[in-house]
């Protein structure tokens, strides 16, 4: 039973992985994305949303029988969204490394239009 712990968990990561490229690509958010264009960032979210599921669901052969309850379940799904999160800054971050950024910033993710999180994270810290 332990083994459908970490399945559920990489079903999460990987299908919100995708989710935030298709939320960034869609609103404009340069700063988390992983490709210049939004249609490459459409494609790879579609795919690995797809992707996720099917290797939960074919690859892994998981069925009804399979259950994990409710708390559990809400801990793999918080921990892959937060997973998700942290990776798609941390990834986008280093990918986008050499992206040009504005120095007109807005407040929040706005902010993220223009450069990327980690940037934008240093930048603010030299100000103090």
């Amino acid at each position: 039973m332990g083994n459908v712990f970490l399945e559920y968990f990489l079903l999460t990561f990987i299908a919100n992985l995708g989710i935030l490229q298709l939320a960034a690509a869609y609103a404009g958010i340069k700063g988390l994305t992983f490709f210049d264009r939004p249609l490459f960032c459409y494609l790879l979210g579609v795919a690995l949303i797809a992707g996720g599921y099917a290797q939960f669901f074919l690859v892994w052969g998981n069925n009804p029988r399979t259950i994990i309850e409710g708390s559990p379940q809400f801990g793999c799904l918080i921990g892959g969204c937060a997973a998700a999160i942290a990776a798609t800054i941390l990834s986008s971050s280093v990918v986008r490394l050499r992206m040009a950024h504005s120095e007109d910033q807005g407040i929040g993710l706005e902010a993220l239009k223009g450069t990327t999180y980690l940037r934008l994270i240093f930048k603010r810290m030299a100000k103090r």
